[in-house]
């Protein structure tokens, strides 16, 4: 083991970098005398964006790529030679970082830009010491996502189109009581990912999962605002015809029933209520295994129907127009799938029918 490796573990030891940093850039011999002293700073993380992109703009009828430095999640962040920079305030745990870009990730996705989502290990740290910048490697692969991708190049109007619309829909999330402590969504943000890569069986069943997620929240809602709050001294009582429900009454009322009562209190529309028992037929034939195999199998018509029913359902929810109005820049998608797929056959999202 060299000298530079020895100081890279003693600062592991005295958390003065993180503890699964696998890499440093390799330390100049002369440094080795001053290492007592050294001390890194964090400066930004990085994540490679796969599938890679490239920014670019016009002048004088000659086009050069560029970088963009903008708000997003309520953040400021830079988009630079495809790669996302994010300067994390002090304290921030690994949870929050991944949480940070895995929420990015999923919004792109949900307006149809299919960027892969983000691990532990596709992690770039930047930190400062030593009179220059470090860069310390989560893993060896964090600068190889998308390697051997022809990178998208991407218009700056067409891009910022793109993140105003994330905007747009950050802002509802932020002002919808179903998003305000949980970032659920994410689930149908991974659904828009599979179905991207035609992976039928993962799609539907994210997609499935934010859609029961979401009339789980919607029947609560429901419930708190039809039986409201009862007094302490009432909250034994058994529920009974005239008083309604206790506080602490409880009950696993199943999907079928749930998506009936939302119907019935005008919740959610007839159509949207058919459309949601069959997939939750199909649902149930999946994963409670029907005994005939064809019916267990998830197609493209299944992945696609509950992408789209939640999609209606996650613009229902955040109060973003009409539930079928939805946000998708499917010429960059277009570009994104013939790139990823050699020039495959493209498949336009949209209605299964």
């Amino acid at each position: 083991m060299s000298n530079s490796d020895d100081f890279l573990e003693k600062l592991k030891k005295e958390r003065k970098i993180p503890s699964d940093v696998q890499f440093i850039k390799e330390l100049k011999r002369e440094h080795i005398g001053k290492m007592v002293a050294f001390r890194a700073t964090i400066g930004e993380t990085a994540i490679k964006l796969s599938p890679p992109i490239i920014l670019v703009d016009e002048f004088e009828g000659e086009e050069y790529s560029t970088g963009f430095t903008t708000l997003m999640l309520d953040n400021e962040v830079r988009f630079e030679n495809s790669y996302l920079f994010f300067g994390f305030k002090k304290g921030t745990k690994q949870q929050g970082a991944l949480d940070f870009f895995n929420n990015a990730m999923a919004l792109f996705n949900i307006v149809h830009i299919p960027f892969d989502f983000v691990s532990v290990s596709d992690r770039i740290i930047k930190m400062k010491g030593l009179g220059g910048e470090i860069e310390a490697l989560v893993s060896s692969k964090a600068h190889y996502r998308g390697y051997g991708l022809e990178p998208v190049k991407i218009e700056m109007m067409e891009f910022v189109n793109i993140v105003v619309a994330i905007w747009a829909l950050w802002s509802k999330i932020k002002g919808s009581e179903y998003f305000k402590e949980d970032n659920y969504y994410q689930l149908l943000g991974y659904g828009a990912y599979y179905d991207f890569h035609d992976n039928h069986f993962l799609s539907f069943i994210h997609s499935w999962l934010f859609i029961e997620s979401s009339i789980n929240m919607m029947w609560t809602k429901m419930v708190n605002d039809v039986f409201p709050q009862e007094p302490q001294a009432v909250s034994k009582r058994k529920w009974d015809d005239c008083c309604g429900p206790p506080t602490n009454y409880q009950r696993n009322w199943t999907t079928q029933i749930k998506i009936d009562e939302l119907y019935l209190r005008g919740m959610i529309s007839e159509e949207l209520r058919e459309e949601l028992h069959e997939l939750r037929s199909k649902r149930n034939k999946v994963l409670h295994q029907e005994r005939k195999k064809q019916k267990r199998i998830v197609d493209v018509t299944d992945a696609k129907k509950a992408l789209r029913v939640g999609l209606s359902i996650f613009y229902k929810m955040i109060d973003f127009g009409k539930p079928d109005e939805i946000i998708a820049f499917l010429e960059i998608r277009k570009q994104m799938y013939q790139t990823v797929n050699r020039g495959r056959l493209y498949k336009p999202v949209g209605k299964s029918k």
